[in-house]
């Protein structure tokens, strides 16, 4: 559809006003502005003549070809303002918004408004830093030995906050009890090695406080352990004796008590102690092999039984328990002439008759097996007849006679044994026997 002119709806001879030619000039501005065709530099004196050239040129065509229609014209000029637009690239405002000022003379700036789901300005994480020291304890063994040094369990403290050492101190607690107080040194490492006289036998709760100095701003740690402590060892002790009796002045029946002290096969040093019937009797050190020899005098003992206590107690630094071993010794009295007989006749009794003998080997008749008891035991000589024999020495009552003493009744003769038996060779087929006095009124007689 074609659009009529400024001129064709203009009478003829009407003279244009100039409020006419600003419309008209604003119309084609629309239309070349619509097509694309019109480049104008703001601020350029020379784009505003050729505008207004240009507009006096448009003005003129359209005078001249007054009362023609100007169809091709507006159809362009229309077909171009009606043709789509090619368009042009939106560019994002980034810049701030500009500030206003209010009615009451403050300046505002304007914000925008966050878009959904956006939070506003982004802040930052915190960063946390941590208020406890890293520790560590470590033990060397977790059991001890009272007594023995080198097994007492030595603790390792370890201390440090994000890898560097810190001032502070350090308390080991034993069984609630405080034993040491040490301050951390250079690389936070602390060492404690207690005696055993702070520890108890049996499990004993061990407690570490690392107390940071109050500079540091760290926090105090606590860390607890367990460590378990057994007895002394009990030494190991032998004791021998050379024999279980002992006669009243025979000074070679006198025991002899060997004593050693080992552990785990190893001599101990010490010293050992001698008891005999409760009352110490010798004190004696072990030599380097452990060992103590023990040979008391017979008047050290009680006739009968005595109870024997010896009592090893190693070196301090054996770190051992003592030990007590218990043995018994029977100490016989001193024996007279008589006993000494009579305890060497009893050896030969069972033996067989025989006439003229004076040996085991041979048999005994009766003044020879006198003869030859008293040989043996107390070194005497008798004479080879019984009748010989029963001259010597002095005849004593049957109520006074003692162990030893001789019996004779004409043609024989014995040893007495005491409470009215007698020892003798009595005949063929009797041989040596023991027997109550079988004669009415025998003679006694001491030699």
């Amino acid at each position: 559809m074609s659009t009529p002119s400024l001129d064709a709806a203009r009478p003829q001879g009407a003279v244009r006003t100039p409020r006419k030619r600003h419309a008209a000039v604003a119309m084609t501005l629309t239309a070349a502005l619509a097509g694309g065709t019109l480049v104008v530099s703001a601020g350029s004196a020379a784009a505003d003549d050729a505008l207004t050239t240009t507009t006096d040129e448009t003005v003129a065509d359209e005078t001249t070809s007054a009362g023609t229609t100007t169809t091709d014209s507006t159809d362009t000029s229309v077909s171009d303002a009606t043709a789509t637009p090619t368009p042009e690239p939106v560019v994002e405002d980034t810049a701030s918004p500009e500030p206003t000022t209010t009615t009451d003379g403050t300046t505002t700036t304007p914000t925008e408004e966050p878009a959904a789901g956006d939070t506003g300005t982004a802040t930052e994480e915190p960063v946390v830093v941590s208020t406890t020291p890293d520790v560590s304890v470590s033990k060397s063994r977790s059991t001890g030995r009272k007594g023995q040094g080198h097994t007492r369990p030595r603790y390792t403290v370890r201390a440090t906050a994000d890898g560097e050492a810190f001032a502070g101190r350090v308390r080991l607690y034993v069984q609630g009890t405080k034993v040491a107080v040490k301050s951390l040194d250079g690389d936070g490492t602390i060492h404690f090695r207690p005696g055993f006289s702070h520890y108890d036998v049996g499990r004993n709760g061990i407690r570490v406080v690392v107390a940071p100095a109050a500079s540091t701003g760290l926090e105090q740690v606590t860390k607890h352990r367990r460590v378990w402590i057994k007895p002394k060892a009990t030494t190991n002790m032998y004791v021998s004796k050379s024999r279980h009796t002992a006669t009243k002045g025979k000074w070679h029946t006198r025991p002899k008590y060997t004593v050693k002290l080992r552990k785990w096969g190893e001599p101990v040093q010490g010293r050992v102690r001698l008891f005999i019937s409760g009352d110490k009797v010798a004190v004696k050190k072990t030599n380097k092999y452990g060992v103590v020899r023990f040979r008391p005098g017979l008047g050290k003992y009680d006739l009968g039984k005595n109870r024997i206590r010896v009592v090893g107690v190693p070196a301090r630094a054996e770190g051992l328990k003592k030990s007590t071993k218990y043995r018994k010794v029977h100490v016989k009295p001193k024996l007279t002439r008589g006993q000494k007989v009579v305890r060497v006749a009893h050896n030969y009794i069972g033996h067989r008759y025989s006439w003229g003998g004076t040996s085991p080997a041979t048999g005994f008749d009766c003044s020879g097996f006198t003869s030859y008891v008293y040989k043996k035991a107390i070194g005497k000589t008798l004479p080879r007849s019984s009748s010989a024999q029963a001259s010597l020495g002095t005849r004593v009552s049957r109520s006074n006679a003692r162990q030893g003493d001789l019996v004779y009744s004409p043609g024989h003769i014995g040893i007495y044994a005491g409470n009215g038996r007698i020892i003798e060779s009595a005949r063929p087929g009797v041989g040596v026997v023991k027997r109550q006095i079988w004669q009415s009124s025998p003679r006694f007689i001491r030699i």
